[in-house]
Formats: structure tokens, sequence, C-alpha cells
């Protein structure tokens, strides 16, 4: 009689205690994982930023000499100053075209790195992630509506620079990075977690 009212008390209660002891582990690894995507999810923001802000950056060079372009470009037409701005003219040429192909080429490696980090991330987490993410940014080559020539590369497209990080589980945790424009060439990056 003792026996069996004491089992029909204690049962339910380590029932309970361990139906709330899985909770609070679901609960830990849940929040574990969120905080492992989130974190990727940041240092990938933080680099897609930095890649971002040197294209903005070569940008501006470019457009700082692209007015002295301009400017030996008009005198090489005077026969007095003809030949040595020429030479002017077509060394400002080269100097900006091989800062437009170097930009070309740090975007692509940037977003390169970016895409390395998360795989890092992802392969020595015990957990199963995935990288939803274009393969290379697409970005708009700008150019002067005077002389035709290059004056720096643009990101135009942020849907297309927007990641999304997910475990590949049924609870489909999933955190998305995108890059945003915050007016005057400054940009940042904005976390979702789902």
């Amino acid at each position: 009689m003792f026996i069996s009212l004491f089992l029909a008390v204690i049962t339910p209660i380590v029932f309970g205690a361990a139906w709330i002891g899985e909770l609070y582990y679901r609960e830990l690894d849940w929040q574990e994982t969120q905080i492992i995507l989130d974190n990727t999810a940041i240092r990938l923001g933080q680099n897609d930023l930095e890649t971002v802000q040197r294209i903005e950056q070569d940008r501006k060079t470019i457009k700082l000499l692209h007015p002295k372009f301009h400017q030996s470009l008009a005198c090489s037409l005077v026969p007095a100053t003809a030949i040595g701005c020429g030479k002017l003219a077509k060394t400002l040429r080269a100097t900006i075209r091989g800062i437009n192909h170097a930009s070309g080429v740090k975007a692509k490696l940037g977003w390169e790195r970016g895409t390395a980090i998360v795989d890092h991330e992802i392969n020595k987490s015990p957990q199963k992630f995935m990288l939803e993410r274009t393969t290379e940014l697409v970005l708009r080559q700008a150019r002067c509506s005077v002389c035709g020539e290059v004056e720096g590369l643009i990101l135009t497209n942020l849907e297309q620079a927007k990641s999304r990080l997910f475990e590949m589980d049924k609870r489909g945790l999933s955190t998305s990075v995108s890059l945003v424009s915050e007016g005057a060439s400054r940009w940042n990056y904005r976390l979702w977690a789902k």
C-alpha cells in the first residue's frame, strides 16, 4: 500500500523533473546554436562591410584624380603644353584604370574571404550549418558622362549582398546578414535572426 502510494506520488515528480530537464537542455542547445549563427554572421557582416568600404575608398581616390585627368586632356589640346599634358593625361588614365582594376580584385577577394570565414566556422562546429550566398559580389562600373573613363565600382544590388546562415535541422534556426546603405557612401550591415 505504502509502496504504491509512494510510486503514485514520486513517479509524476520524477517524470516532471525529467521533462523540465529535457526542456532546459533543449533551450540551452537552441541558445548555443543561435549564438554560433549570430557570431558567425557578425564576422561575415564585418568582413563584407570592410570590403565595400574599400571599394568606396577606391572610388573616392578615382574621383579626386578625375578632374586632374580632365584638365590634362584640355591642356593637351594647346600646342604649347600638348606634349607635357598629353603624357600627364596618359599617366592619370593608367593610374585611374589601375586603381579601378585593383578595386575589383579586392572586392572579389574580400567576398571570398567572407565565405571562407563562414566555412571555417561551419567545419569546426558540431552542428550542421549551411551558407546561402552568391559566389561573388556583383558591382556596377561607374563611368564619366563627359569622357567615358571609369569612375570606380558601385554596389547597387543590396538584395544580392545578403547572406543567410541556417541550421540543417527541423528547428530551422537561421541568421541573415546584409549590407545596408546609410546614404552618402556610408555603409553598415544588419542581422536578422529567425
